[in-house]
């Protein structure tokens, strides 16, 4: 059980590690575009539009990224490996005379309940990414088009 959290974990800092890279891409990215909008140079009416349904979905994009670098664990109790049975308990020699007293099937649901709580965690962060990908991708492509219209009209 407690390889397993820890390979759940590993794939929770996994996550951090895309999210902080994808908002730092979109925040790049959501810059390039305010400042190309406040360009006086840009006078072609659809390049204007697409550049600005970029940066929307750029901002977007950015949100989903930072949400899933932000935690969002139900319990603090529950990562640190204290379960149901820490509410109340005071002092480090409460927490441990409750570690002594606890059975071993309540170890192995508070390792449950640790093991599940990371999994959802972690389901939770990709989503989040998955979905900053997808409307980074579609900002790229929408500036794309864009682009083409402006050199086509022009």
């Amino acid at each position: 059980m407690r390889t397993r959290t820890a390979e759940v974990f590993v794939e929770v800092q996994r996550a951090d590690v895309k999210a902080t890279a994808l908002s730092g891409v979109a925040g790049a990215l959501l810059a390039v575009g305010t400042a190309g909008l406040s360009s006086p140079a840009l006078a072609n009416t659809a390049l204007q539009v697409a550049l600005k349904l970029a940066c929307v979905l750029l901002a977007l994009a950015l949100i989903a990224a930072l949400s899933a670098i932000r935690p969002s664990v139900r319990s603090k109790t529950v990562l640190m490996g204290l379960g149901h049975q820490a509410s109340g308990i005071g002092g480090a020699k409460e927490v441990a005379d409750a570690f002594e007293t606890a059975a071993r099937s309540q170890d192995l649901r508070a390792g449950a309940e640790r093991l599940s709580t990371l999994a959802g965690l972690a389901a939770k962060k990709f989503k989040s990414i998955r979905v900053a990908v997808d409307l980074t991708v579609s900002a790229l492509i929408v500036t794309g088009i864009g682009i083409l219209t402006a050199c086509i009209t022009s």
